[in-house]
């Protein structure tokens, strides 16, 4: 697969989530998945998050700039560092708490709505994802609500 290639399958990844959601624009799309993908990270055992990532990037792609995996990645070195080293994995994090994070870090304009980006951002995930890979994350999934709110996308 060329670089162009993977960056037309961000693009298309994007283009999903600006479709099924009021956000307008690539930037704000990318900023709401890679926000909604941090916290997802954070309700996930270490090695779901590392599956995830694989099956992302998938066999056949490259290792390019514009891959739906570097969405995946935490942008924050430091961040993405001391998550990955921290003893505290896998959180208990309920759904309306998932929703708060999401509008709080400013992924969310005011007028769009944080479950609606939320079910967008999964649904464009459960696509480039094996049914195996999606029905392990609903289980890590610790809260019912954000678990069924994976299901539904």
């Amino acid at each position: 697969m060329t670089q162009e290639q993977t960056q037309e399958k961000q693009q298309a990844f994007l283009d999903k989530v600006i479709t099924n959601t009021s956000l307008e624009t690539v930037n704000e799309a990318q900023t709401a998945t890679k926000v909604t993908f941090r916290i997802l990270r954070d309700c996930l055992p270490r090695e779901e998050v590392d599956k995830l990532a694989d099956e992302l990037r998938g066999e056949e792609a490259p290792k390019a700039d514009m891959e739906v995996k570097d969405l995946w990645k935490d942008p924050n070195p430091m961040v993405s560092f001391f998550s990955y080293i921290s003893p505290a994995q896998n959180l208990n994090i309920s759904k309306d708490v998932f929703l708060l994070r999401l509008k709080q870090e400013g992924a969310v304009r005011h007028e769009a709505d944080a479950e609606t980006v939320t079910k967008a951002v999964f649904k464009a995930t459960k696509d480039e994802l094996s049914q195996e890979q999606v029905s392990n994350v609903a289980k890590s999934i610790t809260d019912n609500e954000l678990s069924q709110l994976w299901q539904q996308a």
